[in-house]
């Protein structure tokens, strides 16, 4: 990353990211119906 102009993780644009826990995992693939293999 150190080469870039500038670092693409500090962009206004670039949402936030968050490690989910097992629980808040399996909710998201319940919700939108897809598997871990996807």
């Amino acid at each position: 990353m150190s080469d870039l102009l500038c670092n693409p993780m500090d962009h206004v644009l670039m949402p936030k990211h968050e490690i989910l826990t097992a629980e808040e995992k399996e909710k998201l693939l319940d919700e939108y119906k897809i598997n871990e293999n996807q």
